[in-house]
């Protein structure tokens, strides 16, 4: 498994962030002059689906995962878990391992399907 090293960033908001740095390509050129190692950037909270990964941004979303992972920079999901109860601790995984899938190089998807089928099926 991947641990997190060096520095990273973390994104709230996507979509201003984005606005702020003129573009995606700007957004990654600026992460690589601050030699970030990884940016981590809101998927959920709770049980719901983050803005940054939803609608439209889903798409942007995807683009900017790719080329931060063309630049050598991780990028890492950040979920704000509730799990009231050990049930919705359970859904909340499942939607977390489902955004997983967008965030992962092409490469990985299949080690990604087999951890969110043990969830699942947990």
């Amino acid at each position: 498994m991947k641990t997190i090293q060096g520095r990273c960033m973390y994104v709230w908001k996507l979509k201003p962030v984005l606005t702020v740095e003129l573009g995606i390509d700007n957004f990654v050129r600026r992460a690589q002059s601050a030699h970030l190692s990884g940016v981590w950037i809101k998927v959920a909270e709770g049980e719901t689906p983050y803005t940054n990964v939803t609608g439209p941004m889903k798409d942007i979303f995807t683009e900017v995962c790719h080329k931060l992972h063309a630049a050598g920079i991780d990028v890492w999901g950040w979920h704000v878990p509730k799990c009231a109860t050990i049930a919705k601790a359970k859904k909340e995984a499942i939607v977390v391992a489902e955004l997983a899938i967008l965030i992962v190089p092409p490469c990985r998807e299949r080690a990604v399907a087999a951890q969110r089928q043990a969830v699942i099926t947990g």
